[in-house]
């Protein structure tokens, strides 16, 4: 099972915005790109 570690020791989660979109993006784009590669 593919997985990426969220870090979030600057606390993006208390209050959501853009810094916390282009996070999430970053790691769903990275778990997407690992899930590619299981057959």
């Amino acid at each position: 099972v593919p997985y990426v570690v969220f870090d979030n020791h600057d606390d993006l989660t208390s209050q959501p915005g853009e810094a916390l979109g282009r996070r999430l993006e970053e790691k769903l784009f990275a778990l997407w790109e690992a899930s590619k590669t299981i057959n």
